[in-house]
């Protein structure tokens, strides 16, 4: 097995703060490939550029596996979807100030 590039592992950090942030609540598949879609692009290739927002990062992807749960947790599911993630980063977004942060709005 090839080991995994910098870029597939910050992913996965990120993916685990998502679902610690999640808790208990499990996170379906087709979440995890939007989480990806939405910021696997965004990943940075160099690790003093990660190492510059990893804290803030974590952290805020922390966060939006607690909202996505909150948001799934309302809509009476007890699993995490593409649109409570959705629904939880356009959330997030609209009230996110972190300009040294991977997950914050592009624009």
């Amino acid at each position: 097995m090839d080991p995994l590039t910098l870029q597939q592992q910050i992913l996965v950090q990120l993916l685990i703060a998502f679902g610690q942030g999640a808790g208990t609540m499990p996170v379906a598949r087709e979440t995890i490939e939007a989480f990806r879609n939405e910021y696997g692009a965004q990943v940075p290739a160099d690790e003093t550029a990660w190492k510059n927002i990893e804290v803030a990062t974590l952290a805020a992807a922390h966060r939006l596996g607690r909202l996505s749960a909150h948001v799934a947790l309302t809509a009476r599911w007890d699993t995490i979807r593409a649109a409570h993630f959705n629904d939880a980063r356009t959330t997030m977004h609209a009230s996110f100030i972190c300009p040294f942060c991977l997950l914050a709005p592009l624009g």
